[in-house]
């Protein structure tokens, strides 16, 4: 170092490492779900004992930063996934001196003035409390929401191992708080608007795999009265004997293990290793461009701890999501568990009935215009004893055929 009295100082990252640390041996003490808080930074493993991800609340920095105290506003909740941190740097716990911020401009080689559009918060929320710690007083460093904006969005995106998941940034003159926005993600409040717009309407799903029980469950989220008909006796279909696991590309979790994999790879794999070296190619790419997306429904939806990854063959990248073995080391049936979460899901939701041991027998019709073709009503289904019972519905989605 050029001068000698010159020190490193780790306080900025510090304490976001020792909760890291904290959460990594309640994990290693065998605790599935841990609220690790220290001063304002979280991480949380597993889920609350509601069921539901853990919540965060970042409260509003005062008007004067000199005061110290928060308005005991709210400026959001943040959702916690399994695994995620947030970690908050604000200006008004402590100052240098009226007006002066105790977080430095690397570039200045002085104290960060406070001014309304200076950041007076910034949240950033991470799998990494360290590195969400680290970004979040660099973007107090960086002097105002623009700047901090641009620094945070530059640590987005699938190359990244830990890319950042959300931020809130907070000024005290306008723009006052800027979040960031996933693009064609949904935000609770537009959805909860857009639902309850909705009309009543009874959907009827046929089959009971993986594919019949998700649907049943979306459509049931979005406020329809749902009927699921299983021809079995029980939900599960060929899901529930799957062993490999599911392949998905550009996961989180293939993100955190740092293998860069996206459907250029998946799709090339699943054309070679068709017959012959034919496929649908529609087919091909849906089956690409929608598998994280799935990956990602099935672990934070239903709870299913998908983080174990294996390379296959037929494939080029490690895409095969599966649950952890058990603690000697065998393997967790991976379609049987889904659907035990599956089945449970199900159950729990108010709306949604399961009919067991009824097998479809056709489609009900109704003739529509004259250059139209006809409309489904419904559907006829035998049950157990052999009687026949029709359903009228608004809709009918088919899930049936598995392996066939």
């Amino acid at each position: 170092k050029k001068h000698a009295s010159a020190q490193l100082d780790l306080c900025g990252l510090a304490k976001g490492w020792a909760i890291d640390e904290m959460v990594r041996r309640l994990q290693e003490a065998g605790f599935a779900s841990c609220f690790v808080d220290w001063g304002g930074d979280i991480k949380v493993t597993g889920t609350h004992p509601a069921g539901r991800d853990w919540t965060a609340a970042i409260v509003e920095p005062p008007d004067n930063a000199e005061s110290g105290e928060s308005t005991g506003r709210h400026l959001a909740h943040i959702s916690l996934r399994d695994g995620q941190s947030i970690a908050t740097s604000g200006d008004y716990r402590q100052t240098l001196a009226p007006g002066l911020s105790h977080v430095l401009n690397p570039k200045a080689g002085a104290p960060i003035t406070i001014t309304g559009e200076s950041c007076a918060s910034v949240s950033v929320v991470m799998n990494s409390c360290m590195l969400a710690d680290a970004l979040a007083t660099a973007a107090m460093a960086s002097g105002n929401v623009k700047s901090a904006r641009k620094l945070l969005d530059g640590f987005r995106g699938s190359a990244l191992n830990d890319p950042v998941a959300d931020y809130i940034l907070h000024s005290r003159l306008g723009p006052r708080v800027v979040r960031l926005c996933q693009p064609g993600a949904e935000l609770p409040e537009y959805r909860e608007d857009r639902l309850s717009r909705h009309e009543s309407a009874h959907v009827v799903v046929v089959g009971g795999g993986l594919a019949g029980v998700c649907a049943a469950i979306e459509a049931c989220k979005a406020r329809a009265r749902v009927t699921l008909l299983e021809k079995e006796p029980d939900l599960g279909g060929n899901s529930a004997k799957a062993t490999s696991g599911m392949n998905a590309c550009g996961t989180r979790i293939q993100q955190s293990s740092g293998i860069e994999d996206d459907g250029r790879f998946f799709e090339r794999d699943t054309h070679v290793s068709a017959k012959g070296g034919t496929s649908d190619v529609g087919c091909v790419s849906m089956l690409s461009q929608k598998s994280a997306e799935a990956i990602h429904w099935l672990i934070d939806e239903m709870g299913i701890p998908l983080t174990t990854l294996s390379q296959l063959g037929g494939h080029t990248k490690k895409r095969t999501h599966r649950v952890p073995p058990r603690a000697d080391g065998t393997p967790v049936p991976v379609g049987f568990t889904i659907m035990q979460h599956a089945r449970a899901a199900a159950a729990s939701m108010d709306g949604l009935e399961v009919r067991t041991n009824c097998a479809m027998k056709r489609l009900l019709t109704k003739d529509g215009d004259s250059d139209a073709p006809p409309e489904v009503t419904g559907v006829e289904y035998e049950d157990a004893e052999g009687a026949l019972h029709e359903i009228l519905c608004d809709a009918v989605v088919i899930t049936t055929g598995g392996f066939g």
